[in-house]
């Protein structure tokens, strides 16, 4: 029986959400420039499976230009999730990223001209009521949950990330049109990653915004080592399988859809294992984004 785009997309989900707990746990004993710079050493390293699938001599300049700009936003991307993580919740920060494909449809109707279905208009207004859910520790009035997004220090990563997400999804639908195959694509963009990361570091600690003696101090602990290690891995069976069920599929948005999924496990899961407060409230919120981001799929 083989394995169809809907499967690799559950496993991507699944997988997504097993990281994210994970990451917030060590996230606790790491800054998050360390860690993304830490993980993404073993995400390298198990990228190495798929050299024997390489294709280099197909991957135009023009392309690898293009890719390593795509790869500079994702970088970026992933640094502001790990500082949304750091400083929010996970049950707090992982629902709002997943607001997404509602800022991309928006975007494409101000700037594009492009006209929203009903099922899309349904969608937004589910991800405003699950954002109001989400942030409504207090009412004093219907627009205090939105201020709170805005004006509160802790969520800005959260903004940054979801600013990044839009215009990564947008160069995403450019690449899965370009002769880039999921193996190029996995083991580039992880070389360059693992550059700019290095890169960051380095100047972070020369600008003593990191300790990097403090930083290297954490990281020599086993249990750190060994969960940014399976983190490492996760990651990668996550990535790999999104671009490959991306691949298989009719459309990204299908595949984006159920990945989706991975928002509602890691906030129930993940709220459960480490215990934070109004969990039940905030599942209702995560599920109600969730159906939003299922009925926009059109622009995801």
């Amino acid at each position: 029986m083989s394995i169809g785009w809907f499967e690799l997309a559950f496993v991507s989900a699944f997988f997504s959400a097993a990281a994210a707990i994970l990451q917030k746990k060590v996230l606790s004993r790491l800054q998050p420039l360390t860690f993304s710079l830490a993980v993404s050493i073993p995400v390298l390293i198990s990228t190495l499976v798929f050299l024997p699938q390489l294709q280099l001599q197909a991957v135009s300049l023009q392309t690898l230009l293009t890719f390593s700009f795509k790869t500079v936003l994702s970088t970026l991307f992933f640094l502001s999730v790990m500082y949304s993580l750091k400083n929010n919740e996970i049950s707090s920060a992982l629902p709002l990223l997943a607001l997404t494909p509602g800022l991309v449809a928006v975007t494409a109707f101000i700037f594009l001209g492009e006209a929203l279905t009903s099922n899309e208009i349904i969608g937004l207004l589910c991800m405003l009521a699950g954002t109001f859910i989400l942030e409504a520790d207090t009412l004093h009035s219907i627009t205090a949950p939105f201020k709170s997004l805005l004006t509160t220090r802790s969520r800005r990563f959260i903004l940054v990330a979801l600013a990044l997400s839009v215009v990564s999804t947008v160069l995403d639908k450019y690449f899965l049109k370009t002769k880039l195959t999921p193996p190029n694509l996995l083991v580039i963009q992880h070389v360059l990653m693992v550059g700019l990361y290095i890169i960051l570091f380095a100047g972070a600690s020369a600008l003593k915004k990191i300790d990097w003696r403090h930083e290297l101090q954490q990281l020599s602990s086993r249990t750190v080592i060994s969960l940014v290690s399976i983190i490492g891995v996760i990651t990668l069976v996550y990535r790999a399988a999104q671009i490959y069920a991306t691949k298989m599929a009719a459309s990204v948005a299908l595949v984006l859809a159920v990945k989706r999924l991975s928002v509602v496990f890691a906030v129930i899961l993940g709220g459960r294992l480490l215990k934070e407060p109004s969990l039940f409230r905030k599942s209702i919120a995560a599920l109600i984004i969730a159906v939003g981001t299922l009925l926009i799929t059109r622009y995801a």
